[in-house]
């Protein structure tokens, strides 16, 4: 009750148009549900790297992505470096770190966390020669809306210590929404 409608004819009277609004018995024309879990702006943040982190080897390392360039919905934490979005839907989540010189050979893997598992890894192996080189992930997950988080630790079994670049465009981690978690099952 209350509300109106209204239908505006086109411009140009040569382009005629149909519009069919169906009928049923009760007088209902056309109704609509309301789904409250779909944002008017979607969740995205991308957070970087400020400054040069030091990994140890065969240590697995949350790398310190202090600085942001966009966060819609605060649902970074710049101090824990964790994404916990509260609207539960599947997420586009994307990392990159980059690994400074080194010419040993060694591997090197930027992981993934969905709360305390691995939930997807990027690897590289430096064959000894290779200049910067960066271990990158990317995928489609879901979260809950309360509890479900998400971190990006790295790894490298290079002997030493290796220093993960600082940049916006060097070391990162992004990740935006995708969709509600009931589109496809209704």
């Amino acid at each position: 009750g209350g509300g109106s409608f209204s239908i505006q004819a086109p411009s140009s009277s040569s382009n005629n148009r149909v519009f069919t609004i169906p009928d049923s018995a009760d007088g209902t024309v056309l109704t609509t549900t309301h789904k409250p879990d779909i944002p008017i702006v979607p969740p995205a943040f991308r957070a970087f790297l400020g400054g040069d982190q030091v990994l140890a080897t065969s240590t697995t390392t949350v790398i310190s992505l202090g600085s942001e360039t966009v966060d819609t919905d605060n649902f970074y934490n710049t101090s824990t470096y964790k994404f916990t979005p509260t609207v539960a839907g599947y997420y586009f989540i994307n990392a990159s770190l980059q690994f400074s010189n080194s010419t040993g050979n060694y591997r090197f893997e930027a992981k993934l966390y969905k709360n305390t598992s691995v939930a997807a890894r990027g690897n590289f192996w430096n064959d000894g020669s290779n200049g910067e080189n960066h271990a990158t992930v990317s995928t489609i997950l879901a979260a809950n809306g309360s509890s479900d988080y998400f971190q990006i630790q790295g790894f490298q079994d290079s002997g030493g210590n290796i220093t993960i670049t600082n940049g916006s465009d060097k070391t990162y981690f992004e990740a935006f929404y995708i969709r509600p978690l009931w589109l496809l099952t209704e």
